[in-house]
C-alpha cells in the first residue's frame, strides 16, 4: 500500500511590520521628548554646565610630588537613539512582554511554549542587530537585570 501524501496550503506571508510597532515608535519618541523637556532633563543640562571640577597639578607628599589630573564629576548623558537602537528596544520590549504571558494563572501553562518561541525569536533578533561590543556588554548586563529593555538601555548608555 503506497503512502498517501498530504499537501498543506502555503501559509500567508508574514507582515513586514507588526500592528503595534507604530504605536511603540510614537511612545518611544514621546517618552524621549518628555524626558528632554522635563525638570529632570533641565537639571541634567544645568549639572553639565555647572559641574564642579578639581584642578590638577603638583601635589606634595612625604614621598615626593605627584602630578594629579583634572577631576570632574561624570555627567549622565542619555543614550542617543537612532533607528537601529529603537528596533533593538522594541525587540527587547517584545521579549519582556512574552515572559509576562507565562505568568498568567492557568493560561500561562497553555501559552508557555508560544511565549518561549516568541522570546527565542526576539532574542535572536536582538543579538543579530547589536554590534559585537554591544552584544558583550548586553549579555553581561542581562545576567543581572530583570528586564532586557533595562539591559539594552544600560548597554547604550555606556557607549
Amino acid at each position: 500500500m503506497p503512502h498517501r501524501v498530504i499537501r498543506l496550503p502555503n501559509p500567508p506571508p508574514l507582515p513586514d511590520q507588526l500592528p503595534f510597532e507604530d504605536a511603540v515608535d510614537r511612545l518611544l519618541n514621546r517618552a524621549a521628548q518628555a524626558i528632554e523637556n522635563s525638570r529632570v532633563g533641565a537639571a541634567l543640562r544645568r549639572l553639565e554646565d555647572s559641574a564642579p571640577q578639581l584642578e590638577g597639578g603638583p601635589f606634595p607628599t612625604p614621598l615626593g610630588r605627584i602630578d594629579l589630573p583634572n577631576l570632574s564629576l561624570p555627567v549622565p548623558i542619555p543614550p542617543a537613539m537612532d533607528a537601529r537602537r529603537k528596533e533593538i528596544i522594541k525587540a527587547c520590549a517584545a521579549d519582556d512582554l512574552s515572559g509576562l504571558v507565562e505568568k498568567i494563572p492557568w493560561i500561562g501553562i497553555i501559552t508557555a511554549p508560544l511565549a518561549d518561541a516568541i522570546e527565542d525569536i526576539f532574542g535572536a533578533k536582538i543579538e543579530e542587530m547589536m554590534t559585537p561590543a554591544e552584544r558583550a556588554t548586553f549579555r553581561e548586563k542581562d545576567k543581572v537585570s530583570p528586564s532586557t529593555v533595562v539591559s539594552a538601555l544600560q548597554t547604550f548608555a555606556r557607549r
